[in-house]
């Protein structure tokens, strides 16, 4: 109360003293007549259910603002205050609150709780960013296995979450991916009581296709042919070959590949028809191959 003394007008009377003895005083008015009377009003602010811890506070009244610097005090405060603003910063948070129509009897005193509210910080984050991928098949591990599209945000409140395209839903947990391809990756920082949510954003992560392979080729002669057997491969076999004399035929059966000289057709049965040519075989591109040849000379 001493600061309501000290600072504010609560009241004014207008008398005229008739005689001051041993510290009284006696006016000639019956009584006085006090005009502009306020409301004392003892303010708390509150976080909840306990008072606010304050690092600096403050009180707005129509056009006065006042430095309280603390959680709780008495104001001088005009019966029909209008809008009432408070602020206050717990050395980490700010907060605030708004009462409207504010309204007091002037002369009586009020105990007012003002429960405020806590601004939430924007938290300091690193997006997740999108990694440089290749499908990881190769001749041990033809299909390949899953890999992570992105390295993960960062943050100091909340938490990011993620999600692999639209049909997918929100998780902590990094999206994976298998096949070669472009893949949308959908994340959301998702606050909590001290920090403000993040907006959905998207990035785009592709998956390159690994190089095609053709392995462990080998050839029989026969006769009139040649048989070459090709091991692991990364697509559908196909085969041609030189054929200046236009003799020789290739044909193609699962990852077997045979060349046949068809002058042996007119040779007699024990003679032996020399073949002489070099042999391209491709390995057709996949979904997650690219194309590959391989080539082997016969003489």
């Amino acid at each position: 109360m001493a600061t309501i003394a000290e600072k504010y007008d609560y009241a004014i009377a207008s008398v005229t003293v008739k005689d001051v003895e041993n510290g009284k005083i006696t006016i000639n008015e019956d009584y006085a007549n006090f005009v502009n009377q306020q409301a004392i009003v003892k303010f708390t602010l509150k976080n909840g259910d306990a008072a606010l811890t304050v690092s600096t506070s403050s009180v707005k009244i129509g056009d006065n603002t006042y430095n309280v610097n603390t959680n709780e005090f008495y104001l001088a405060v005009p019966a029909n205050s209008g809008n009432i603003e408070f602020t206050a910063n717990d050395g980490t948070f700010n907060y605030t609150k708004n009462v409207e129509n504010a309204s007091f009897i002037n002369g009586n005193f009020y105990n007012a709780n003002v429960s405020m509210t806590k601004i939430k910080n924007t938290a300091t984050t690193t997006a997740p960013t999108a990694k440089t991928l290749t499908f990881n098949g190769n001749q041990m591990n033809v299909d390949g296995s899953a890999q992570e599209l992105i390295t993960a945000g960062t943050t100091n409140g909340g938490e990011w979450q993620y999600k692999l395209g639209t049909d997918g839903e929100y998780s902590t947990a990094i999206p994976t991916a298998t096949n070669a391809g472009s893949y949308t990756i959908y994340y959301k920082l998702v606050g909590d009581d001290d920090y403000e949510d993040i907006e959905e954003q998207s990035l785009t992560v592709n998956i390159a296709k690994a190089d095609g392979f053709i392995e462990r080729v080998t050839t029989m002669k026969r006769m009139n042919s040649v048989t070459i057997t090709v091991g692991s491969h990364s697509g559908e076999l196909s085969a041609s070959t030189t054929d200046t004399d236009e003799e020789l035929k290739v044909s193609v059966s699962g990852n077997m590949i045979t060349i046949t000289n068809e002058k042996s057709s007119g040779a007699p049965s024990a003679s032996i028809i020399t073949i002489n040519a070099t042999v391209t075989i491709t390995s057709a591109a996949t979904e997650n191959y690219n194309e590959a040849t391989t080539s082997v000379t016969i003489n």
